[in-house]
């Protein structure tokens, strides 16, 4: 519980107590049933959408809790061995019950396996009253289970071959917000933009306090360029999550965009005092700093993001046009070396001009110019006439 607690995965402010108490009546039933009847297995089992009423199972969950207490103590008065099967499952088995909510999934297939001893002994043990010695008697039970058993497991293993295949299935066995979230993102990486927004509309259709499906959903459209789209889903996010720093980040993004440059600094330095590690928002209020003229405010936040990724060279360049600002010429020239070693990006030997330009070197700035051009950037007229480039 404790480490649960360090990662944040505990806790919510969704579920009353009472529901609580179904979702560790429902748990201990499906586990049980999941046992006997291992049919419509995913990889991930959701938690009941909070804008929906609970399904009847939920309810009538606590029966069948009330009916495996009776066996218990009908079992304690017999010959126990029912009753120490029970116990060994629900002691093994009581932190995941979800009566202490710990992450997104109402119950996980794979926390069962040492749990299911207890359930499989009292199995062994009636199979074993069957069989009375019988051997043959025990087999006629034995392997027929094992081949189905062993079918259901092959088939269900064919469905991990790829992330893709794994959570189509579980959107076809149990559709949930977070399987169209992770399907969602398998489509971004492919730049099927639009498949992709139509499985995070799934999802916040499903869960309307999905803050992430909003948040992923407005990155897509950012993506896109549609920046108003995107601004009202990181709005929506923070209205239902209003600490949620990764879309302020992406929020202050959008400010910087639209030239609020101010309102942009706001909102990235709010999110920066929520989570001080979080390198993008140093980049990005490094861009609306510089962009607004506070080249030495955009130099600290541009070196902050780089103790997290020390090569990127947009963020060195990035650094090489603040010194250039700043008239801090070898400085500059320094960082945009660097950058182009990484990255024979066109800009940066664009900027690499400007900085040889303002060196006196001209043959250099005229050489950098020119690869510029060639890498398909336009020259400002004026410079270009400078150089005596054409």
């Amino acid at each position: 519980m404790l480490s649960q607690q360090k990662a944040g995965a505990t806790g919510s402010g969704y579920f009353s107590i009472g529901e609580r108490i179904l979702f560790g009546s429902y748990n201990f039933m499906m586990y049980i049933i999941k046992s006997i009847l291992p049919i419509n297995l995913s990889a991930f089992h959701p938690f009941p959408p909070t804008n929906q009423s609970l399904p009847v199972e939920y309810y009538l969950s606590p029966l069948f809790f009330v009916g495996m207490a009776i066996l218990f103590f009908y079992s304690l008065k017999r010959n126990r061995i029912v009753a120490f099967g029970l116990s060994f499952f629900l002691v093994n088995s009581l932190l995941i019950m979800q009566f202490f909510l710990v992450g997104s999934a109402i119950f996980a297939d794979r926390y069962t396996y040492i749990p299911y001893i207890g359930l499989f002994y009292i199995a062994g043990w009636l199979i074993d009253r069957y069989a009375k010695n019988k051997m043959s008697r025990a087999y006629a039970i034995i392997l027929p289970v094992s081949i189905i058993l062993s079918i259901l497991t092959f088939r269900q293993s064919s469905i991990w071959q790829n992330s893709a295949k794994l959570w189509d299935n579980a959107i076809k066995v149990q559709p949930s917000s977070k399987a169209y979230d992770n399907r969602a993102v398998l489509y971004r990486d492919e730049k099927n933009y639009q498949k992709a927004i139509e499985y995070y509309t799934k999802a916040v259709h499903i869960n309307v306090i999905d803050h992430e499906g909003y948040t992923n959903r407005g990155n897509v459209y950012f993506d896109l360029q549609q920046y108003d789209s995107a601004y009202r889903d990181f709005q929506k996010s923070l209205s239902i999550k209003p600490d949620y720093y990764t879309a302020m980040d992406n929020l202050g993004a959008i400010y910087g965009l639209r030239g609020q440059f101010d309102s942009s600094i706001i909102i990235l330095t709010k999110a920066l005092s929520i989570n001080p590690d979080y390198a993008p928002a140093y980049r990005n209020r490094g861009l609306a700093y510089a962009q607004s003229g506070h080249n030495e405010e955009a130099i600290k936040d541009f070196e902050r993001s780089l103790k997290t990724q020390p090569d990127d060279p947009d963020i060195i360049n990035f650094i090489g046009a603040c010194y250039l600002a700043l008239k801090k010429y070898p400085e500059a020239l320094t960082n945009i070396n660097k950058a182009i070693e990484l990255k024979p990006d066109p800009h940066f030997y664009l900027n690499r001009a400007y900085c040889y330009n303002a060196m006196q070197q001209v043959e250099a700035a005229r050489n950098d110019a020119l690869t510029a051009k060639k890498g398909g950037l336009a020259l400002d007229p004026a410079f270009a006439k400078l150089l005596g480039i054409e």
